[in-house]
């Protein structure tokens, strides 16, 4: 996690009394020659002017002394504070909401009711889900399934302005391309597809993914490199229909080739189930082994090369999938489920070296993003 400035409060800093010594002019009015008594009517009429001026500047003094000071304008530019970092996730009741990488200042960003989702089905009918950041931080886009249909749409980072980008996604887990100008997805027909952010289509070459029905698996989403010009996911080890018992694979697709690359074709009894790419070019990703006669199979957490070379076992606590990174790479986001058949959420937690901390309890450990 990037580490945030330590802004120290101004303690003890007393302001300087700038008027501590004011005093009152007192004119003399002991004269000693005939032409000064002559005038003592005029200099009293002065005296009695500076004392009423005296007066005055003392009253203004005491008047503003504890005043706040007016900020003096000025022609140079004025650097906006930075947004602070933000990770978006989703409730236990598929609310989109935001949380500090600390654990503090959990807020939900939606109800359901937003576009009028819920005037004919019912809010309960309504959830929202795969959470993906701006570029610039301000608006979450986000996948809103109205019974039947799913909707991409956006909210700003404060629960503000709400907008439908299409009802017509006919798919879920977006995630966002590293030049934020593209969402990958898995469609409805179990097929990878790219839309760009204003609801366009992209033309990619074909490629099968894994999920089925509308409110689709959240580890089940792509993943793209991070030269934007690949996209990793989980998919049929045949390259055709949709993952079965025979095990799911790691595919990488080359948007420039076409070229799709099975990348644990030597391990068909793994059923991968989460995919990320890391900042060091390294995909990180989970899987079950089917094969297992053991009892329940554990989750296992695995890095490997976008060639399929140098895969390894990562340390893991048989639960785990990894979810993202942070904004500078350093700490890895991760949801946690309990037992076989891993359906039960415990929320996710944020991995920084050997040291594992919750983030939220009440999340769904598949989905969340994280913003600089």
């Amino acid at each position: 996690m990037a580490k945030k400035t330590d802004l120290r409060p101004l303690d003890g800093i007393v302001p300087p009394d700038q008027w501590s010594d004011i005093d009152r002019w007192r004119p003399n009015t002991t004269l000693a020659s005939t032409y000064r008594r002559r005038t003592r009517g005029r200099l009293a009429t002065v005296a009695i002017a500076l004392l009423v001026a005296a007066g005055g500047l003392l009253f203004l003094v005491i008047a503003f002394h504890d005043a706040p000071t007016v900020p003096v304008a000025s022609d140079q530019p004025t650097m906006a504070p930075a947004p602070r970092e933000l990770v978006a996730f989703v409730t236990s009741n598929f609310r989109i909401a935001v949380v500090d990488p600390d654990g503090s200042g959990e807020r939900v960003l939606t109800t359901g009711e937003e576009g009028g989702a819920a005037a004919s089905v019912g809010s309960t009918h309504v959830a929202d889900e795969s959470p993906q950041w701006s570029a610039d931080g301000s608006t979450i886009y986000f996948v809103r399934v109205v019974l039947d249909a799913t909707w991409l749409c956006t909210v700003r980072a404060d629960g503000s302005d709400f907008q439908v980008i299409t009802r017509h996604l006919d798919g879920g887990h977006i995630v966002l391309s590293p030049d934020a100008s593209r969402l990958a997805y898995d469609g409805t027909d179990g097929k990878l597809h790219v839309m760009r952010v204003d609801g366009s289509r992209v033309e990619i070459p074909a490629a099968h993914v894994d999920g089925q029905g509308l409110i689709m698996w959240g580890p089940n989403r792509p993943a793209w490199s991070p030269d934007g010009t690949q996209i990793a996911f989980a998919g049929p080890a045949d390259g055709t229909g949709r993952c079965g018992n025979d095990g799911c694979a790691l595919w990488v697709l080359s948007l420039e080739t076409g070229q799709l690359s099975n990348l644990t074709a030597d391990q068909p009894s793994q059923n991968v189930v989460s995919v990320v790419w890391a900042p060091d070019d390294q995909v990180i990703f989970s899987s079950v082994d089917l094969s297992s006669s053991d009892g329940p199979p554990p989750l296992k957490l695995w890095t490997t090369d976008p060639d399929g070379s140098g895969r390894r076992e990562l340390p893991s606590d048989g639960r785990t999938i990894p979810v993202t990174y942070s904004p500078d790479g350093s700490a890895l986001l991760v949801g946690r489920y309990g037992p076989f058949p891993y359906v039960d959420n415990r929320g996710l937690f944020i991995v920084d070296g050997n040291v594992v901390r919750p983030l939220v309890s009440d999340a769904v450990s598949g989905f969340g993003d994280w913003r600089a």
